[in-house]
């Protein structure tokens, strides 16, 4: 009579075999999201940085000006300048986690 108690050596490598596949596709995938995670937090910190330097800068006589920033830990650049529509430009650029340059402007109407 045979004993149906346990499992086989076959099912046993079978279910690793499938556990490794599932886990070799997983691991990569949420390091990648992590990565992205955080460098989307940056960009938005950077952004809200943008914002408040401009909305400084348009409540002041406008005068074109570029200067450099430690946040958090990467030099970001910020520029302002005028457009010929009467807008002020202020961008900022900085190489992110991936060390891919990325830049964000943002456009303000001075109030003067």
């Amino acid at each position: 009579m045979k004993s149906d108690k346990g499992f086989t050596i076959s099912e046993v490598l079978v279910s690793l075999t499938v556990l490794l596949i599932i886990s070799t596709a997983v691991l990569p995938l949420t390091s990648f999201v992590a990565n992205e995670r955080k460098t989307l937090s940056q960009k938005r910190i950077i952004t809200y940085k943008l914002q408040d330097e401009l909305q400084a800068i348009l409540q002041d006589d406008f005068v074109p000006i570029t200067w450099r920033e430690n946040i958090e830990t990467v030099d970001v650049i910020f520029s302002f300048t005028g457009t010929d529509e009467g807008y002020i430009q202020g961008c900022a650029v900085w190489n992110n986690l991936m060390n891919r340059q990325e830049e964000v402007c943002l456009y303000g109407l001075s109030e003067k």
